[in-house]
């Protein structure tokens, strides 16, 4: 068991916009977070918090300094292109 703790998880969830996601803050460094966004059906916050921290290491690994984060949005086969923008929209602002 990893005893490293993310600063930051939030599960989002907006039934209006079909929307569930996760966002994930695993370090801050020079004032920033940064990773990516993973959209698939399965995706889950145990795979993003472990994203994240994946992208703190390869950071560091890289003499980038900045911190790692990242998200991820459990899709739908069935979105149109017109829903998958409007969940990206929701998780936005959220």
């Amino acid at each position: 068991m990893n005893p490293h703790q993310p600063l930051l998880k939030i599960e989002i969830n907006d039934p209006r916009s079909d929307l569930r996601g996760f966002l994930v803050i695993d370090t801050i460094l020079n004032r920033f977070a940064v990773g990516g966004l993973r959209i698939t059906p399965d995706v889950s916050m145990q795979e993003i918090e472990t994203l994240a921290r994946i992208m703190t290491l390869k950071l560091a690994s890289i003499e980038i300094p900045f911190g790692g984060a990242k998200c991820g949005i459990i899709s739908k086969p069935t979105w149109t292109k017109d829903e998958r923008n409007k969940v990206l929209v929701a998780f936005g602002r959220a």
